[in-house]
């Protein structure tokens, strides 16, 4: 079994969740987790951990999604490729990181740890994203 946190076009109802994720799903559920959400030109999102000091400061961190609970692990590379992630390249060379973060649902509760794919604030900066104040995407 594996989890995955996701908060852009992997979400239920977006257009990779029926693809990439559809009846291998064994459960969705409310999350967030902190950092900052950036909004790409290309017109999907971008997970920051750690980031701009004035909006972790500003701001209360908060990225909204979904938590994703998987039977089987071989989703971890499709899911891999999708975001262009290969962990034997180095991360300057990869748009995205799978990084395990803390999850919490609504209520605040934890809910342990999961993977995420989060991207370095240099690749955001040069793909021209924009700061979502409200951790949401779309």
């Amino acid at each position: 079994m594996v989890r995955v946190f996701v908060y852009g076009t992997l979400q239920p109802g977006q257009a990779n969740y029926a693809a990439y994720c559809g009846d291998r799903v064994q459960q969705v559920q409310a999350a967030y987790t902190f950092g900052q959400l950036y909004v790409l030109p290309t017109g999907y999102p971008a997970l920051v951990v750690g980031g701009n000091a004035a909006v972790r400061n500003l701001h209360n961190n908060r990225v909204w999604g979904h938590l994703l609970t998987f039977v089987d692990a071989e989703i971890l590379p499709q899911l891999d490729e999708l975001e262009d992630f290969d962990p034997q390249r180095s991360p300057e060379d990869n748009e995205y990181q799978r990084q395990r973060l803390p999850m919490f649902d609504p209520t605040q509760r934890s809910l342990g740890q999961a993977w995420a794919y989060v991207m370095l604030p240099h690749w955001v900066k040069a793909a021209g994203g924009k700061y979502r104040a409200s951790g949401c995407w779309p």
